[in-house]
Parts: structure tokens; C-alpha cells; sequence
């Protein structure tokens, strides 16, 4: 099977102009954005992001999430395409947009067959199993656990 690497809607090609469009409709300079990785404790120099925006280095999960982060956006923000065309998760896997956004959202899974394993490992069932455990005082949280300590 032939590889799509191309695709102008995979992550892969998205991550890239995403992460450059967030960045500047803040009027931040690449240099602002390292200043500002540096101060949640997750230091990234100004050649390294723009290597990452220019599609010449991939970015990995924890430099997604530290980006996601400092710009204060959801991680998916910086891989899912704006337009309703479709985007590919993988080089065998394209999906529209809407689809993919509702997935990564944890409203639903890719396939339909997999509907009760995905909604077991679903963000929001997660996030309403914490809830309830902390509400119930089974757990509390820790310190340094609020944004920013």
C-alpha cells in the first residue's frame, strides 16, 4: 500500500502551520514562545520551534502538550486542521475533520465497533470518574498540582 506522507491535511503537515498561526495571532515572536516554555519549567530554544513550525523536526507528545500549554490551547488545537476537509491521522487512516475532532474530544470513536472499549478509556469518563472520587473525598489533590506550581 502506497504511503500518503503528503496528504496536506495529516497532522504531520497540519502541527506545523497550526502552531505558527497560534503563535503569531498572539503577537508572540518564536522567542517569546521559548521564553514562555522556559517559565512553566519545560525549556525549548528559539532555533528548536522554529525547526518544529517550518515542518523541518517532528514535535513530540510532551513538546505538544508543553506548546499546548504555553499558549494555553487544547493540544488538539495544534494538529487538527480548521477546514471541514479531512485530515489524516495516519498514512492509512483519513477521516473529515468533524469526525476526528468528536474523537479526540472523547465523544466518539473512530469506528462504531469500537464504541464500548473507546468510551472506557474516553477523557470524560476519566475526567467524571476524578470528579466523582474527589467529591467523594477519595482523592484529593496533591501540592503542586494547580496550573502553574
Amino acid at each position: 500500500m502506497a504511503r500518503k506522507r503528503n496528504h496536506p491535511g495529516s497532522t504531520r503537515q497540519v502541527y506545523p502551520r497550526r502552531l505558527r498561526g497560534i503563535r503569531t495571532k498572539r503577537g508572540w515572536t518564536q522567542k517569546r514562545l521559548a521564553e514562555e516554555l522556559d517559565r512553566i519549567a519545560f525549556p525549548m530554544n528559539r532555533a528548536t520551534i522554529a525547526k518544529i513550525e517550518s515542518g523541518k523536526r517532528p514535535m513530540e507528545v510532551s513538546e505538544l502538550v508543553a506548546l499546548a500549554t504555553a499558549l494555553d490551547v487544547t493540544p488538539a488545537a495544534l494538529f487538527l486542521p480548521l477546514d471541514p476537509g479531512s485530515v489524516a491521522l495516519t498514512d492509512g487512516v483519513t477521516v473529515d475533520a468533524a469526525t476526528a475532532a468528536t474523537w479526540v474530544a472523547g465523544d466518539a470513536p473512530l469506528d462504531a465497533a469500537n464504541a464500548a472499549t473507546y468510551a472506557l478509556e474516553s477523557p470524560k469518563v476519566h475526567l467524571e470518574l476524578a470528579m466523582r472520587m474527589r467529591s467523594s473525598g477519595t482523592v484529593t489533590p496533591g501540592p503542586g498540582r494547580e496550573r502553574g506550581q
